[in-house]
């Protein structure tokens, strides 16, 4: 073996801090795309695995000291609880059919902007996944086979809550009573 001379050492230092430097700026590029603004939490272990089930139920790792992406991980989780509970103060569903529609808006929802799913990714999957379409779900059918119509459908907010509060309508309305002659 042969030892390395001072300028090979010092050629490997200056090649070394470039890299590290590189990083750190593609790094802190990453970071500021997700949010300027940044704050630390301390958690109990109870906690943290709560949050930890949460990070996995959305589709990623489960978080573990010195993985990598840790931050991505938990803003991205933490972005979701945010919206899930802007949104459940907006309307809540009381009938059946109304329900299952909103979780269809939730699950399209999160694929929009949570994972960031372009359109015909979400059709795919959501006909991979058998998963009714909006009218299905409206009307009692059977179809699963997504369409952008469908799509536009769930993704629109207000026109999703004016259908929900139409079929909470529905469902509060008497059914009618059929006379069967005897009075």
């Amino acid at each position: 073996m042969t030892k390395k001379t001072k300028a090979e050492k010092a050629n490997e230092l200056v090649v070394r801090r470039k890299r590290d430097v590189e990083y750190q700026n593609k790094r802190k590029e990453k970071l500021e795309k997700l949010g300027e603004h940044s704050i630390t939490i301390r958690l109990d272990n109870t906690d943290y695995e709560s949050l930890s089930d949460i990070c996995e139920i959305l589709g990623y790792q489960r978080p573990e000291a010195k993985k990598r992406n840790l931050i991505e991980i938990y803003s991205a989780s933490l972005i979701h609880l945010l919206r899930i509970e802007r949104e459940s103060s907006i309307y809540k569903p009381k009938s059946r059919t109304a329900k299952k529609f909103y979780r269809l808006y939730k699950i399209v929802n999160h694929l929009k902007h949570d994972k960031n799913y372009s359109d015909n990714e979400i059709i795919a999957k959501m006909t991979s996944d058998k998963m009714l379409t909006p009218l299905s779900v409206i009307k009692g059918g059977k179809n699963s086979s997504w369409s952008e119509k469908a799509l536009k459908r769930v993704l629109d907010k207000e026109k999703v809550i004016e259908t929900l509060k139409q079929l909470d309508h529905d469902f509060k309305k008497p059914l009618p009573i059929k006379s069967s002659g005897i009075e």
